[in-house]
Formats: structure tokens, sequence, C-alpha cells
């Protein structure tokens, strides 16, 4: 698979999530480009900009605070500190643990030699590490889901036979579940992968949240020049084909376009590597790169 860039898979992640959730009607009013704008803008300038909300529903908070998982996909603490400020965070009802696994799932799909196939042993072996240096043990939590996920993927299982198992799982469960196996199981076609889960879920109300963080999973992944282009094109709302060059077109009659994508993803690389820190002299981090490859740090 080719290798992109950061910022290339970072956007892919804000692109994805937007052509997942966009391609299921009706969209509900909660899922706006505006929520992920907040955020993004509140982690570039938090001196300036308030903190976003965090909403009650676990799927929902946990897609609205994607800017943060890409931003913080080098530590857990730095994504702890960051929810930390989010003034309804000690207090909420929502189900904390499923941003703490999201939050690495995302973190994994950023690794440079990440495989696909191994996501959930990456996501139980790393946090049992993170566990032994203070972290939360929310993943703990999930530990029957994610051996039952690994063994739906061991067995190749048919779908016949995975939905008696998420019938019995809650919302916040089966979404999740959802989102992980048709993820590890079709990570090169969004597509595919949004069908997939289209077939498991029970219900149609929780199918825009599961299918903005399989968008996600997938865009961060492979970056957003893998996204189907017909898709991005349906999103612009342009009429142009297949072969036309995307990046040329910066206005359509969609509310999202690829530029507030490209612009987004920028400034988050340029905050997160230092760039934009004007306070200090020099970069705090070192970064190192070969070509369309961006390597941990």
């Amino acid at each position: 698979m080719q290798q992109y860039s950061l910022q290339q898979r970072f956007q892919g992640a804000l692109l994805g999530q937007a052509i997942a959730q966009q391609s299921h009607q009706p969209t509900p009013e909660e899922i706006t480009s505006s929520q992920l704008q907040h955020c993004i803008q509140w982690l570039c300038q938090p001196q300036t900009q308030i903190p976003p909300q965090l909403s009650p529903r676990p799927i929902q908070a946990a897609l609205n605070l994607l800017p943060l998982w890409l931003y913080g996909h080098e530590s857990w603490r730095q994504r702890q500190a960051w929810l930390r400020k989010i003034p309804d965070w000690e207090t909420t009802n929502t189900d904390q643990s499923l941003l703490w696994l999201y939050g690495e799932a995302i973190a994994q799909t950023l690794r440079l030699h990440f495989q696909p196939q191994t996501l959930i042993q990456d996501i139980q072996q790393r946090w049992q590490q993170h566990a032994d240096h203070g972290a939360p043990p929310y993943v703990q939590q999930w530990h029957n889901i994610l051996d039952q996920i690994q063994q739906w993927q061991n067995k190749k299982s048919t779908l016949a036979a995975i939905k008696p198992a998420l019938a019995h799982q809650t919302n916040t469960e089966q979404a999740i579940s959802i989102v992980l196996y048709s993820f590890i199981t079709m990570p090169y076609d969004l597509e595919q992968a949004l069908y997939r889960s289209d077939q498991l879920a029970s219900e149609d109300r929780i199918m825009p949240w599961i299918r903005g963080l399989i968008g996600s999973l997938i865009g961060a992944y492979r970056g957003w020049p893998s996204l189907p282009s017909q898709a991005i094109h349906q999103l612009m709302g342009s009429k142009s084909s297949r072969n036309t060059s995307i990046e040329e077109h910066h206005t359509y009659s969609s509310e999202f376009s690829i530029l507030p994508f490209t612009q987004a993803s920028q400034q988050l690389i340029q905050t997160w590597s230092g760039a934009m820190a004007r306070s200090e002299r020099h970069l705090t981090n070192h970064v190192t790169t070969v070509p369309n490859v961006f390597a941990p740090r």
C-alpha cells in the first residue's frame, strides 16, 4: 500500500467521516462540520477558544472529538490532558471508555507499519502498557467485546452468525463492535465497509455515527487520496468526472468541500508539529520524514 504523509492521513480522517455520514440520509442535525472545526480551533488556539461541549451520546462524542484523537495520537497522556480541559468531562454521564477506545484505535491506524488485521491485539497490548503507566483501565471494560470481534475475524464468521451476538449488546457496544469489525475486514474499501455496517446495525438512528467512525478510521489509515473519488465529488456537490482534479474545485453547492478539509488538516499538523508556536524560537519536537512517509518521532 502506498504511504501518505501524516497531513494527508489527518485530512483523510476528516474527509472520510464526512463522506461516510453524508452517504446516509437523513443526516442528524447534530452532524455538522462546524463541530469538528470548533474542536480544531480549540486545539490550535486554546487560550482564546472555548472547549467543545461533550455530547451525552458516546458514539457522537467520539466522532465530534476526532480532531483531538488525531492531534493526540502519539500519547494517551496528551489525549487525557485535553479531555480534562472540557468543562463537563469529570461530571459527564457519557461512557468515557468508548472515547478512550476509539482514540486508541485512531492512534493505531496512524502508526507507520500498522496492519489492520492486528488492530484488536494492538489495542489490548498497547493499552495494557498504558495502564501500567497510570492510564485509566477503560479498555479492560471492553475486553470481552474485543475478544469477540477477534473471534469473528479469525473464524471469518458470516453476518448471519454475528447478528445474534450484536442483538444482546447496548447501542454503544454494538456501534463499536460494528465499527471495528467493518474496518479490520474491509480496510481498503470504504464503500464495502459501510455496506457491511448497514447490514449489521439493528437501529437506523445510530447508523450515521457508525458510518462516520468507520470513515474516519479508513481515512486515517489510507490517506485522503485513497478515498473513493466519486464519493468525494458527490460530497463536494461537483458534477465533474472522476478524472477531474479535485484540488481545482473551490466552490460547491454542498456544505462541504475539499478545501476546508485541506486547511483543517494543515492547521492541525502545523500546531501539532510546533510550527505555529510563535513564542518558541525553535521546534521542541523533532520530525523525521522520507518521501511520502511520515515516520514516528
